[in-house]
């Protein structure tokens, strides 16, 4: 039954650093779309001096403009971004309980039977669970390989700096 709660914990823990990694990389992304934007939206007046000498450039430029902020509206990347804002914390308290019974578990073995490692593991999906439908309303996140990559090396790193063996 430790092996069971030891799997959930693992899996919590890679969900908690997957959704940070890909705030933070959809976070990036975004910033970077905005910023073109707004350097084209500021840009209007200097168009003035190149329309003359390069309509074909500024013509790319504001198309390349508009395409970006359509993008911004309709790529699935941002979409659960409003929700990981409020997820990522309540995925770190669930951790620090799920990490609290476990440090209990190593030194009071005596204390945790059979059954109330299974009652924790179910109450821990549980609230999981709960947390995905009421973030994500049932979706999940598109898999994004460098995150997956970054969330992987990070659970490692977490484990066996904290319990001194890999996730």
């Amino acid at each position: 039954m430790r092996e069971r709660y030891w799997t959930m914990y693992s899996s919590v823990k890679y969900k908690e650093r997957y959704c940070r990694n890909y705030f933070m990389f959809s976070e990036r992304i975004h910033s970077a779309m905005v910023f073109f934007c707004l350097l084209v939206s500021m840009s209007s007046i200097a168009t003035l001096a190149i329309w003359n000498y390069w309509p074909w450039l500024w013509a790319l430029v504001a198309i390349s403009a508009q395409a970006c902020q359509l993008l911004m509206i309709h790529l699935p990347l941002f979409k659960p971004i409003a929700g990981l804002k409020f997820i990522l914390p309540q995925l770190d308290l669930l951790l620090l309980e799920i990490d609290s019974h476990w440090r209990k578990m190593s030194i009071t073995s005596d204390d945790y039977d059979e059954k109330k490692i299974g009652a924790l593991v179910d109450k821990f999906d549980k609230r999981l669970n709960d947390l995905d439908s009421q973030f994500f309303g049932g979706t999940s996140l598109p898999k994004i390989d460098y995150c997956k990559k970054k969330a992987e090396e990070e659970l490692k790193s977490y484990f066996n700096i904290y319990h001194g063996i890999g996730g």
